[in-house]
């Protein structure tokens, strides 16, 4: 599969700078969410592995379909999601497959930005981080005034889940 390595760098430039990421089909998010956990399960990898689209293509999910500003969206989006999952924000919501289909909703439609993504994926890291590290980026966080103990962004997710979805 041939990308558009110019179309992709436009995009991310253009998230970089600002510019919202684009809603998605929800049904694209699940389709790249069910193909990664079962790549994932096949490999049983237990680390984070850099992974090719080609990989993906041969778990259902083909991306040569998508523009390059689709693609960085639906895989920013599926971050989000895996964030705020491995982090426990979404237990409640895994329970059952009716729920998870909202989640996949909430997912591919809440307004977000590049600030709202890195919030959810450094607080990811956070718990992987060793603790005196963890502390330490915590504490320079809440200097700067944001809430580790209450990210907005979990805060926004759930509200938009239970309001929109």
């Amino acid at each position: 599969m041939e990308l558009d390595r110019e179309g992709l760098e436009a995009a991310m430039a253009g998230f970089s700078a600002g510019e919202t990421i684009p809603a998605v089909d929800s049904a694209i998010i699940k389709k790249m969410v069910k193909a990664g956990n079962a790549m994932m399960s096949d490999a049983q990898l237990t680390s984070n592995p850099a992974i090719g689209l080609a990989a993906y293509a041969g778990y259902g999910f083909d991306a040569s379909s998508l523009r390059p500003q689709e693609l960085l969206a639906v895989s920013f989006r599926v971050h989000l999601l895996d964030a705020l999952i491995r982090r426990g924000v979404l237990n409640e919501y895994l329970q059952d497959e009716t729920l998870c289909e909202k989640l996949y909703l909430a997912a591919a439609t809440i307004p977000l930005d590049e600030n709202g993504l890195a919030e959810a994926l450094l607080l990811l890291e956070l718990t992987q981080a060793p603790a005196e590290t963890a502390t330490k980026v915590r504490k320079e966080l809440m200097q700067e005034g944001c809430d580790t103990g209450t990210p907005e962004i979990d805060k926004k997710f759930v509200a938009w889940l239970k309001e929109r979805c």
